[in-house]
Formats: structure tokens, sequence, C-alpha cells
């Protein structure tokens, strides 16, 4: 897995699969997420992140929204500062 440490992402997309982000800051980002391990620690969100799950993720958030087991997010939802999807 990569690590990332003290990157500020302003306006771009970021991919989280196999990417640990450690104290880094997304601004107004666009993350793509695939259902692989990573995600951050001590990291910030600044502004709206655009979310979009591809491939197995993609799949998995289909299937939980058709069961009602999710339901999307308000837009001004905050993403968690800590947490990520590390094994």
């Amino acid at each position: 897995m990569r690590i990332i440490e003290n990157q500020k992402f302003v306006g771009v997309t970021v991919y989280i699969d196999d990417t640990l982000y450690l104290n880094c800051t997304f601004e107004t980002c666009t993350l793509i997420y695939g259902a692989g391990d990573g995600g951050w620690r001590k990291s910030r969100f600044v502004g709206k992140q655009n979310v979009v799950f591809i491939g197995a993720a993609q799949r998995v958030h289909t299937f939980m929204k058709l069961f009602g087991m999710i339901q999307e997010p308000a837009p001004e939802a905050p993403i968690p500062e800590s947490g990520g999807f590390v094994n």
C-alpha cells in the first residue's frame, strides 16, 4: 500500500484504493473508491467532496440502496476526518 503524507489536494481527482493518506487536506476533490484497502488518518476535508464508487464498491452501493440499507447522504454531510478502509 502506498502512503502519502502531508499533502494538500485542491480540486483534483484522488483515488482511495491502495493508498493511505496521512495528515493530508482534501479541498473540493473527487474521491474515487473501488472497494480496495485505503483511507485516511489525521486528514481534513474542506468544502464539498464528490465521492464516486467504481467497480465492486459501486455494485455493493447499488445493492444496499436497492434494499434500503443506505440512503443518499444530505449534500452537506461531512466526511469524517479519521477512519477510512485500511485493514
